[in-house]
């Protein structure tokens, strides 16, 4: 029984939204910055320490550190790397959450975009689905609380394999700008950022997007 509970404590830990990596991100920011990390380490896992200066108290105010790691963790981490392994597997309930959790955290043209691209894959059949490669840095981050809008500047590049080898998507680096929008997602309590623009929009109107769409996938 003890050991049941300990694995599924476990389990949970690993489950538990990326987003609550905020605290702990705050805490190094007030001793002075992340440690630094090996070259050996992924880099993906490595860019959640650009969000560390946005939790400083010049930018609390707007939540920026709130927007860096919401496209960061939930966004990219999770969402789109999630999609991009299993969004063209024949196996439904591996592509079927995959694909209806990348609907909760990207909206309008980009998840329009993205999902054409995965869409015109070769479907795939492995357990593992496809390999999903990033590397994500971020330049800048601004948001307003007012708007409810947030704008994330990053250098990315993707890569994504199948598993007998072929290359089914590559973006070498480059600047990618976000726009990002804050509203409720269903079942949620909390105030989630999702992306709904991959180009930079100042005078996005979040509050009419958020009563449009009403943030259903």
């Amino acid at each position: 029984m003890i050991e049941a509970e300990a694995s599924l404590s476990t389990r949970g830990i690993r489950l538990a939204d990326r987003a609550l990596a905020a605290s702990l991100l705050t805490s190094l920011a007030l001793a002075g910055g992340a440690p630094k990390t090996a070259q050996a380490t992924p880099a993906h896992e490595a860019s959640l320490s650009d969000c560390v200066p946005y939790f400083d108290t010049s930018h609390y105010r707007n939540h920026e550190g709130e927007v860096c790691t919401a496209y960061l963790a939930n966004s990219a981490e999770v969402a789109l790397q999630g999609f991009y392994k299993f969004g063209n597997n024949r196996r439904s309930y591996e592509s079927g959450p995959a694909r209806h959790h990348f609907r909760t955290r990207y909206y309008s043209g980009p998840r329009q975009a993205i999902e054409r691209d995965v869409d015109s894959w070769p479907t795939t059949r492995s357990f593992f689905g496809n390999k999903a490669k990033e590397s994500i840095d971020v330049v800048s981050v601004s948001s307003s609380l007012k708007a409810d809008r947030g704008l994330v500047k990053t250098k990315e590049s993707w890569r994504v394999i199948a598993p007998d080898g072929d290359v089914l998507h590559n973006e070498p680096r480059h600047i990618r700008n976000i726009t990002m929008c804050r509203g409720r997602l269903p079942g949620h309590l909390l105030h989630e950022w999702v992306v709904v623009k991959l180009n930079r929009d100042p005078g996005y109107n979040c509050r009419a997007f958020d009563r449009r769409h009403d943030f259903a996938p």
